[in-house]
């Protein structure tokens, strides 16, 4: 047991240097959510209270958003480089977690230490998290980590843990929601198999559904009576909820998760369900199940439902690679057992730890540049200012202390659609009094052109030319236009 515990603690530390070294390789931060939750934490840093009312997203909106992360940066604010070394420490202490829920379902130790290798480099998780102020690196660990309560429920009495952990998943991230619908998924499951529930994880399991759907109810109350079921989709703009619930692909599944964490996983669900039939396994198949079936009728972010799902199949995986090897030890082919984990190992760094170096090689995040666009307006424009930038980009555009226009948190955001149309119009037209107009529309003082925002609009400069708009910045990545008129 020592010699795992060491193993397991090495495995730690590797996953938090790889994630360090990655992440102090790169100036800046990937745009997505990194810069939102960035400004967010300096507004806590600022009044404690976490603001109801955004004077610069979206020009002036009101925003609600679970603050347990951004509180978590903002006591942590001592440490030096603290938005790249506290995401890549909470993922890298998941790692215990991972190892601890597999040890439950598979009472294997050298198994589990190898799921939480695979849980270390899934491939989407490097993609998603690393150098990324990412709310997944608290809000997945904590979800995993009330797995684990559940399970141990059976044994322990870990009800006050698992009421904490609930409430602080309630005040990081609705990922709850998608707990809640496997816990529902759960006892049917047990049902077909003909398995009596525990009563400790039943009546566990019911608290939770409760606590969720009145968390769900309080946080989402306005965005219900205003969209109702299109909630789920978040108030992205039309335009573009394509790029997010996408179909089921079978090639970024594969390359996303890894191929034997997948292949390992998949056996293992399937020994789970069909041979050992143990409770604590149907409460991991759940999860996977309600993944899948969200992700087929594309009712969650692709990304982060594969995100969600490569890490549960790491859990996983240590059945599916008990299962191979007890396979095996049947046949004449069990001499070659060391021959087989020899090859296993091999793979696991052919299909998992390098496709993660080489995600972490090639992040996409903000140039210096692009920067230095944007340290231009912080520094000589008015505080007043309103910014015509790509989505992408608004979130920045609010940490240097300056209105956008649109940003990428729709939820509860005015007129997203519309908004999103009239920005794209704006970056492509030829046109000159379109272009007037939608600056007119929304009192615009200054355009900016990166070469996110080329990407994003698909162009490579503006077609339209006014007398009315002057360049007041211009690199070799990024350009700046003041509208006078």
């Amino acid at each position: 047991m020592r010699k795992v515990f060491l193993l397991l603690i090495l495995i730690v530390i590797v996953t938090f240097l790889f994630r360090l070294y990655f992440s102090f390789s790169y100036d800046n931060f990937t745009l997505g959510q990194s810069y939102f939750h960035i400004y967010q934490t300096e507004k806590i840093k600022e009044n404690i209270i976490p603001p109801g009312y955004d004077e610069l997203s979206y020009s002036g909106r009101t925003i609600s958003y679970p603050p347990l992360f951004h509180y978590i940066l903002a006591l942590t604010s001592f440490i030096p480089n603290n938005y790249k070394i506290i995401p890549a420490l909470l993922f890298s202490l998941s790692v215990i977690i991972a190892f601890l829920v597999s040890l439950r379902i598979s009472n294997n130790e050298w198994a589990s230490l190898l799921a939480a290798v695979l849980y270390s480099f899934t491939p989407i998780a490097i993609k998603q998290t690393l150098n990324s102020v990412s709310i997944y690196t608290l809000a997945i660990p904590l979800m995993f980590l009330i797995l684990y309560f559940v399970i141990t429920l059976k044994e322990k009495p870990v009800f006050n843990l698992l009421i904490l952990t609930t409430v602080l998943l309630l005040f990081t991230h609705p990922l709850f929601l998608i707990l809640t619908i496997s816990f529902m998924l759960y006892p049917l499951l047990l049902k077909i198999v003909n398995i009596k529930i525990n009563e400790n994880r039943k009546e566990a399991i019911i608290f939770f559904i409760i606590l969720s759907l009145l968390a769900a109810l309080l946080i989402f109350k306005k965005d219900l009576s205003i969209l109702g079921f299109n909630t789920i989709f978040q108030n992205i703009p039309s335009q573009i909820q394509h790029n997010f619930f996408k179909s089921v692909n079978l090639i970024e599944i594969v390359s996303g998760i890894g191929l034997i964490n997948l292949v390992f996983g998949l056996i293992g669900i399937s020994n789970g369900l069909f041979k050992a039939k143990k409770a604590s396994i149907f409460l991991i198949s759940s999860l996977i199940l309600t993944l899948f079936a969200l992700l087929a009728f594309k009712l969650i972010d692709f990304n982060l439902g594969l995100l969600i799902l490569g890490l549960s199949l790491s859990l996983l995986s240590s059945l599916g690679i008990i299962a191979f090897f007890s396979y095996i030890s049947k046949t004449k082919l069990y001499k070659l057992k060391p021959i087989f984990i020899f090859i296993i190992l091999i793979l696991i760094i052919l299909t998992s730890i390098l496709p993660s170096f080489t995600q972490a090689s090639a992040l996409d995040t903000i140039s210096k540049k692009e920067f230095e666009a944007f340290e231009f307006i912080k520094s000589k424009t008015s505080p007043l200012s309103k910014i015509a930038a790509s989505p992408v980009e608004g979130h920045l555009i609010n940490f240097i202390g300056r209105r956008n226009i649109m940003d990428t948190y729709y939820l509860n955001a005015p007129e997203t659609t519309e908004r999103f149309d009239d920005l794209n119009t704006l970056y492509i037209t030829e046109i000159s009094s379109v272009a007037k107009q939608i600056i007119d529309k929304y009192g615009i003082d200054y355009m900016l052109l990166t070469k996110h925002g080329r990407k994003f609009y698909n162009i490579q400069k503006l077609s339209f030319r006014d007398k009315c708009l002057k360049e007041v910045f211009k690199n070799e990545e990024a350009e700046l236009y003041s509208a006078e008129c």
